[in-house]
């Protein structure tokens, strides 16, 4: 059975086949997701209001389907395919991939929420790896998550979050032995002026990441530098703080981020300027 084109909103799905052969199979060609424009003036959110319908009508779907599949997949410039394919009663495979990321996850539907176990997700845009699990609840219409992720090949750190439709929650600290901190600071795009005391004057023979914490509202991306906070302890230090002198060396330094407010804290130090 084929359909040639449908449109549900700003998604049109076209080119989609019912194949039966032991079982029920669905195939779709192409699926575009646009977005629709808001007025002047008015804050960006995002609309949860389907999860709780899509939670549920995924958990039907996934009983009546035994395979689905997106040969492209287009939101804004991103281009994605997308299979899902039943592997037991219980839980199904979930392979996304695009020219620069791949991702697998086994997926458990339920009721209510949607389970989710990443067993393999790689950015080579970003030269990050990631693995954890995802739960999205139906009925308090939240995602919560619980990830690894080893960034630029050598900064491992474990992160949970929790986000909403208003914001998105984290918290983490390192996962493993961190030679170098430019790889996760580069992340939370601060100001030249204040990254370049973490990044650029400051080195050591090791990094301890204690912990890192944040919001970040969907309609102010930006706000998260009023609630970031982070704390460092970096190992056999230098700190270079004006050209030509030579550094400051310190048996450790405390480098901690609060709300905006960098300070950094030598101890043992020493300087033969």
């Amino acid at each position: 059975v084929g359909k040639e084109s449908l449109t549900v909103g700003s998604i049109v799905f076209s080119d989609s086949f019912l194949i039966w052969t032991d079982e029920l199979e669905l195939h779709i060609a192409d699926v575009s997701v646009g977005t629709a424009e808001k007025p002047e003036g008015v804050k960006t959110s995002s609309d949860t209001g389907f999860v709780k319908q899509g939670v549920r009508a995924g958990y039907y779907l996934a009983r009546v389907f035994s395979r689905f599949t997106i040969e492209r997949l287009v939101i804004g410039e991103n281009q994605f395919n997308v299979d899902l394919k039943r592997e037991n009663a219980d839980s199904y495979l979930l392979v996304i991939g695009s020219d620069s990321v791949t991702v697998r996850s086994r997926l458990i539907f339920n009721k209510d929420t949607v389970d989710a176990e990443i067993v393999e997700a790689v950015s080579s845009d970003f030269n990050t790896e990631i693995t954890g699990s995802l739960q999205l609840d139906s009925a308090t219409e939240e995602l919560t998550g619980s990830l690894s992720a080893l960034i630029n090949g050598s900064f491992p750190v474990a992160v949970n979050f929790v986000a909403d439709n208003k914001q998105i929650f984290f918290q983490g600290t390192e996962a493993g032995e961190i030679r170098e901190i430019k790889s996760l600071v580069d992340l939370f795009g601060l100001r030249h002026n204040i990254q370049r005391w973490i990044t650029d004057y400051l080195s050591g023979s090791r990094y301890h990441l204690k912990y890192f914490t944040g919001t970040i509202p969907w309609d102010n991306p930006i706000a998260i530098l009023h609630s970031l906070e982070a704390e460092v302890r970096v190992d056999d230090t230098e700190y270079v703080f004006a050209q030509g002198l030579e550094p400051i060396k310190g048996r450790y330094t405390d480098v901690s981020f609060q709300k905006g407010v960098l300070e950094i804290k030598p101890h043992d130090a020493t300087f033969y300027g």
